[in-house]
């Protein structure tokens, strides 16, 4: 089954993505209870789980797949872009924390 990141994003925004969402993100927060200072990248459709480490963390950003497209994220600010896996925008090491 194939996605896009506007069927992703309605999914999170459903009643069921909101409990998924929050499931998953629990189980995040027992591997990284403390995450200020760090900076995080996500690969594939992390923004929703980005979101809630975004105001601990010192850097985050968002690559999303080019086959989901574009989304912006958050609204006013340019923290997520399109990459291929192989080639991302980023020098080694950057990130303290992938997901």
């Amino acid at each position: 089954m194939a996605h896009d990141s506007n069927g992703l994003s309605e999914f999170y925004a459903s009643d069921v993505g909101q409990v998924a969402r929050r499931v998953i993100q629990r189980r995040l927060r027992e591997f990284w209870p403390d995450l200020g200072g760090t900076r995080m990248l996500g690969y594939g459709f992390a923004i929703p789980y980005l979101r809630g480490f975004a105001g601990e963390a010192t850097h985050t950003a968002a690559i999303l797949p080019e086959q989901l497209g574009a989304i912006a994220w958050p609204a006013d600010q340019g923290l997520s872009v399109l990459a291929q896996e192989d080639a991302l925008p980023f020098p080694d090491a950057i990130f303290d924390r992938r997901l």
